[in-house]
């Protein structure tokens, strides 16, 4: 979800929080990647415009 919720800053220091309060491997953030790939290319062909833009902005911002 960071990748839907956060400008680039924000995901930047999401990691580095996060990992203070419970540590992921890079095989955690692989996979948050690839479920932000799936739901972003759901939202991208869902054929509402609204849900188009959110899922076009998610896949930019993962594949960036």
């Amino acid at each position: 979800m960071a990748w839907l919720l956060f400008d680039a800053p924000g995901r930047a220091a999401f990691p580095a929080r996060l990992a203070e309060l419970s540590p992921a491997d890079s095989d955690t953030w692989d996979r948050a990647r690839a479920w932000a790939l799936l739901f972003g290319s759901l939202l991208y062909a869902s054929g509402d415009a609204p849900l188009t833009s959110v899922g076009a902005h998610a896949l930019e911002q993962v594949l960036a």
